[in-house]
């Protein structure tokens, strides 16, 4: 479901919002799967502050426990997240 919603050109936020409201994912299962998809750290990192209204500490927490590299992390935390 993520993937279609990416390809027809919705964005991370709203893939995360849709992930959250009707599949009950959490910030970690969304950030993964948004990955997963092919959304930018940029764009999950965006994604993590707007849908679960998290500070830069845990979304760069999350954004490394689903695998992206610590320059990656940064990039979005400069990016976005500042």
């Amino acid at each position: 479901m993520a993937h279609i919603l990416k390809d027809v050109g919705f964005s991370a936020v709203e893939v995360g919002t849709a992930l959250r409201d009707v599949f009950g994912q959490d910030a970690q299962a969304m950030a993964h799967i948004l990955k997963d998809v092919g959304f930018s750290v940029v764009e999950v990192g965006t994604a993590l502050r707007d849908v679960f209204a998290l500070d830069a500490q845990a979304v760069a927490h999350i954004l490394k426990d689903v695998g992206f590299s610590v320059v990656e992390v940064g990039t979005a935390l400069r990016m976005s997240l500042a």
